[in-house]
């Protein structure tokens, strides 16, 4: 039987496993600007890498907000009727 908690319980976990995958990013790339020298640090800001980085997981994560929303309206329209 599936009911609103499982859904709610796996849209957390979910919305949890983005943002660690997103810490992990953030931490791989202070690692490189602390061991990798001034030409990668220069590349990095060059080329905006963190801030693609935050539109690409922030893509991810409105996504999945809006697909969970759908399935869950979807799924239970007599709550939003």
């Amino acid at each position: 039987m599936h009911n609103k908690n499982t859904s709610f319980i796996l849209f957390y976990f979910i919305l949890f496993y983005f943002i660690h995958i997103s810490y992990k990013l953030v931490q791989l790339l202070e690692t490189m600007m602390k061991n990798c020298g001034e030409y990668v640090q220069f590349e990095v800001a060059e080329q905006h890498v963190l801030q693609e980085m935050v539109k690409i997981i922030q893509k991810k994560v409105y996504n999945l907000i809006f697909s969970f929303l759908y399935f869950y309206i979807s799924y239970y329209p007599i709550f939003f009727s």
